[in-house]
């Protein structure tokens, strides 16, 4: 874990914030990725769901939303960020980090030629997903990292979707923002890239299932 830590002081350095102090680590507990938390923000795996909720003193309705939520990831290394300030903040604004072994190695050149075959992917899992943005190439911190954004409704509601990839040997990290259409700030998209930019992946081989 020191290591880790030490690794991620560097990063966070590098993208030139001012002091790593007043910001919280989070290590996953099943695969040891890391990344500093924004200001603002919880981060929630189905491991630390309950230490996180007693801290963080949040209403009933809150900490249910986010343990129904949690209680999908059971077994898995993902995690979600929710806002602290519930209250005056939609439920639906989050950030989520996953993985997948895309069983070789990519750049983030090569995935931009696969751009038709994401939207098509979200297209497939939203019913009515819109591209607003193909992915883009842009360095994030230390990592090279594919940017794309597009839209969908879901109960009555339009939310944006902001997603991060980037890679790690065999080993495709994707952090997404969700948020409203109308509550997309540049402060939630700061918070992505700094996530990205904070982010410490270790050499991993996952074996899908």
């Amino acid at each position: 874990m020191k290591r880790v830590l030490a690794l991620l002081l560097v990063v966070i350095l590098s993208i030139g914030l001012c002091s790593a102090e007043e910001y919280v680590a989070y290590i996953n507990p099943i695969l040891g990725y890391a990344f500093y938390i924004p200001d603002g923000w919880i981060a929630v795996d189905y491991q630390n769901v309950a230490d996180v909720l007693a801290a963080n003193g949040g209403s009933d309705q809150y900490n249910q939303d986010i343990t129904n939520w949690i209680g999908q990831m059971e077994g898995t290394p993902y995690v979600i960020l929710f806002q602290k300030e519930y209250e005056n903040a939609s439920f639906y604004t989050n950030i989520n980090v996953t993985m997948q072994n895309i069983g070789e190695e990519l750049t983030v050149a090569d995935l931009l030629l696969y751009n038709d075959q994401i939207k098509a992917d979200l297209t497939n899992a939203f019913g009515n997903y819109t591209e607003i943005y193909p992915l883009t190439q842009i360095q994030l911190g230390s990592w090279d990292t594919a940017l794309s954004q597009g839209e969908y409704d879901m109960y009555n509601q339009t939310r944006t979707l902001m997603q991060a990839r980037f890679f790690k040997g065999t080993i495709m990290y994707e952090v997404t923002l969700t948020v409203l259409k109308d509550e997309l700030t540049d402060l939630l998209q700061n918070n992505l890239g700094f996530i990205v930019g904070t982010f410490y992946a270790p050499d991993l081989t996952i074996t899908e299932e």
